[in-house]
């Protein structure tokens, strides 16, 4: 994963180079070296440590390890709370200790927060669920993919914030993600009249 991300090309320590060699080996044996990211393609301005490419990455390693059928867990995974529990993974030593190669952390990283497994859930695991319950026509998974995000609370933004203050609640992330939605798509691009709620709302102020 880091090596394919690009990171091992300038990182610095004894790790790093533990990984590098098991890398080189990986990389000659499956010809990845073409499909290798380049490390200033990561964004980590105005990032906290804890959001870094480099501990999500350690993180994603932490998540496929814990699970052996991972897409399954997506599709297959009736409990939600089991999906939830799921993301609650500890990460692996080193990163508990460091943000990148050979740069320590003022204080120990151990696992996702609340927050981070939920912002996960939101815009990883749905979109990819209702993406794959689209390319198989399967009905169930992209019911399953909005049990999810009502599941989940709603989410606190500058647009959902907006949304509040105009008296639409959000009771759930479904609800907020069907504001975010709505925003970017109508709001924004300021598409009232293609907008059924828009629409109303100005047949009603005119009226």
């Amino acid at each position: 994963l880091f090596g394919m991300a690009g990171f091992l090309e300038s990182a610095v320590g004894e790790y790093a180079a533990k990984l590098r060699n098991e890398y080189d080996f990986l990389t000659s044996k499956y010809s990845l070296k073409d499909q290798q990211l380049n490390a200033h393609e990561w964004k980590f301005l105005r990032t906290r440590p804890a959001n870094f490419p480099t501990i999500r990455l350690a993180q994603f390693k932490s998540l496929i390890i814990s699970q052996r059928s991972f897409f399954s867990l997506f599709t297959q995974v009736d409990d939600i709370e089991l999906i939830k529990k799921a993301f609650e993974i500890e990460q692996p030593e080193y990163w508990q200790q460091h943000y990148h190669f050979d740069k320590p952390l003022a204080k120990p990283l151990k696992r996702l927060g609340k927050s981070s497994v939920e912002n996960l859930l939101i815009n990883t695991v749905v979109p990819t669920l209702v993406c794959y319950a689209q390319y198989v026509d399967n009905r169930e998974l992209i019911e399953r993919a909005e049990q999810l995000l009502e599941s989940l609370p709603p989410e606190n933004n500058r647009i959902t914030r907006n949304w509040e203050s105009l008296d639409l609640k959000m009771q759930s992330s479904f609800d907020t993600q069907a504001g975010i939605e709505l925003y970017n798509n109508f709001c924004k691009e300021k598409k009232c009249m293609s907008c059924k709620i828009g629409a109303e709302i100005l047949k009603t102020t005119s009226g």
